[in-house]
């Protein structure tokens, strides 16, 4: 299995993101005051669960692949 260097460190990323996006909700009920909503008109958090799972993907599918070729 390929080892993708770097992916690792931007999901942490993006996981870090969604936390900090989600902190606003829980200290003050609302996203209103979310930095990136600020700045954006969008919540960061949506665009690191996206990441996370666009990231996350590659490994899968490569597993798969390599999965459907040893057992053929």
């Amino acid at each position: 299995m390929v080892r993708y260097a770097g992916f690792d460190s931007l999901r942490i990323l993006a996981a870090a993101i969604v936390v900090f996006s989600h902190s606003f909700l829980i200290a003050e009920g609302v996203e209103s005051g979310e930095q990136g909503q600020m700045f954006t008109g969008e919540i960061l958090g949506v665009y690191a669960v996206m990441i996370i799972f666009v990231l996350s993907g590659f490994p899968v599918t490569d597993s798969a692949s390599a999965s459907a070729d040893s057992s053929s």
